[in-house]
Formats: structure tokens, C-alpha cells, sequence
């Protein structure tokens, strides 16, 4: 059982200081308090601005009173996605926070995930990444392979890092195409030659993949996600065909964003052929929504 309530930390700690132990079972963070304990629940949630967590299912927060506001700007978590309704039996007003680090993750309260998660779905994601870029290259020690390594080749104009940030400031507010964005080139430096002052970068979106599938299984994702991952970084660079979108539309629809998005980082002056292919793979993808 996971409990919040709104409050400063010394509030919370006053509060519990004569229910036994509970006070060794709060973990403060900022104005984020957690408790593993149905009686801490029981109890918290009879006061007010007090709403109820369980991280197994249903995942929901309930608030107890119908008035009660709940200041999102304090829990800053980006990963609990807001729902609101009227229960029909109690009439109290329901707000659903769904815990998206759930289908992801192979356990619960997995840090990695959530740090990785908080900074890839900020409104501001490059803003995000700049400031949270050591505790990112920490999770993901790999990156610091692509910063600052040139592409030297007339289609970019930015180096394999900017690039990656250029492409995530153009991306919509989806986890899975951020994250494949993030390391959708990360193994280009382990494959680029150089002839003639180009470089080439053959093969790099498997390499990149396999690099990836390492990278998410370390950090704890779900195997199931990590395949999932690994196949939109390999296809990166692959046209999209109607049987692909036959076989699954969603995911087909996920690549395209990506591939969008990638697509739009390059050289501005080199766009032509990349802007025909979005346009023609969207029209495909269009007629084959039904």
C-alpha cells in the first residue's frame, strides 16, 4: 500500500511520531511521503487532502473527500498520469493516477526507471536533459560516446548528440518514442569509417539496438518493453511498408513518429527526399487506419 499526503516533512514525521513504528516507514522525498503499511493507510486517508495508492491492481488513487485538490507541481512525477471521475455508489469523486513505470519496469519503486522517465516526458525535454545530464549519463554511461563525436557528413549538420536532442525537441510527449530517440544512435561511434573526409555510419541502427537491449535490461525494464525498444531503434532507418503496417498498426504508428522526428534533425538543405518519404509513409499509414 502506497499513501500520499500533501504536506511539509515535519508535519508527516509529527503526525506519525506516536503510531509505533510508522515513523521508520516513511521515506521522505521533497513533499513526497511513502507508506508500506495498510494501517498507516487506514488512517492517513481519513484526514484531509489525503488520497490512497496501491501498486498492485487496481492502480488508483481515491480521494476520501470530494472537495479535496490535489497540487500536482508538488509531487513533480511525471510518470502518474491524471483520470477523473464520479464513483456511482459513494459519489465521491475518483482521480486516477495510473502508475506508467508499471508496464515497464520489472519491479516496483525502480529508481532508474523513474529518473530516466521524469526527464525524457518534461514538457521542456531538452531543458530536462541539460539539467539532469550527469545523473543521466550515470544511468546511461553510453551516451557520453555520442557527445561531442561529428558526423562529417553533408546530410548533418549537428553531431550525434545534438542531433539526438534536436530530433527529442521535435518529438511528441511519448515515452516510447523518446526513449528510442535517446539511443537510436548510440552505437554509431563503434561503426563509423571515414573515407574521404565523409564518415559512414553502415549498420548502425542494429548495433545501436543490440546496444540498447543491454542498456534497458541493466536498468530493469520489462524484457517484453525491451524487445519492443530494440525493434523501433533497428527499423530506424527502414521504410515503413503496408505489411508492416498490417501486422501491427500501433507500433508501425510509434516508428513513424520516431522516424519523423529523425528525419527533421538532418540538414536543413538535405530535407527533400526525407519530407516526400513522411509525407508518402503518413498517406499509407492514413489509409490503412480502418
Amino acid at each position: 500500500m502506497l499513501i500520499f499526503r500533501i504536506c511539509s516533512k515535519e508535519e508527516l514525521q509529527q503526525l506519525f511520531i506516536d503510531k509505533n513504528d510508522m515513523g521508520k516507514k516513511i521515506e521522505n522525498r521533497e513533499y513526497l511521503c511513502f507508506f508500506k503499511n495498510k494501517e498507516a493507510a487506514t488512517y492517513l486517508c481519513d484526514a484531509k487532502n489525503c488520497f490512497v495508492c496501491t501498486y498492485d491492481v487496481p492502480n488508483y488513487f481515491l480521494f476520501k473527500q470530494e472537495e479535496c485538490k490535489l497540487d500536482v507541481d508538488i509531487l513533480k512525477l511525471n510518470y502518474l498520469q491524471k483520470v477523473e471521475k464520479i464513483d456511482e455508489k459513494s459519489n465521491f469523486k475518483m482521480v486516477y493516477f495510473n502508475n506508467a513505470l508499471n508496464k515497464y519496469s520489472k519491479q516496483t519503486n525502480n529508481n532508474n526507471i523513474e529518473k530516466i522517465y521524469n526527464i525524457l516526458m518534461d514538457n521542456k525535454i531538452v531543458e530536462a536533459i541539460n539539467n539532469n545530464f550527469e545523473e543521466l549519463l550515470n544511468l546511461i554511461p553510453e551516451l557520453k560516446f555520442i557527445v561531442g563525436f561529428e558526423h562529417k557528413h553533408p546530410h548533418h549538420h549537428l553531431d550525434i548528440w545534438n542531433h539526438t536532442l534536436y530530433a527529442l525537441s521535435l518529438s511528441e510527449l511519448d515515452f516510447d518514442v523518446r526513449l528510442s530517440l535517446l539511443l537510436h544512435d548510440i552505437g554509431k561511434p563503434f561503426v563509423c569509417t571515414e573515407q574521404d573526409g565523409i564518415r559512414h555510419f553502415h549498420n548502425h541502427p542494429k548495433v545501436s539496438a543490440d546496444m540498447s537491449y543491454k542498456i534497458l535490461n541493466r536498468l530493469g525494464f520489462k524484457e517484453e518493453y525491451v524487445k519492443k525498444i530494440y525493434y523501433l531503434i533497428e527499423k530506424h532507418d527502414t521504410e515503413i511498408i503496408e505489411n508492416d503496417i498490417d501486422n501491427d498498426f500501433n507500433l508501425i504508428v510509434t516508428l513513424y513518429l520516431i522516424q519523423k522526428c529523425d528525419a527533421l534533425a538532418h540538414n536543413p538543405q538535405k530535407l527533400e527526399k526525407r519530407k516526400a518519404y513522411l509525407l508518402t509513409t503518413k498517406n499509407l499509414i492514413l489509409k490503412n487506419k480502418t
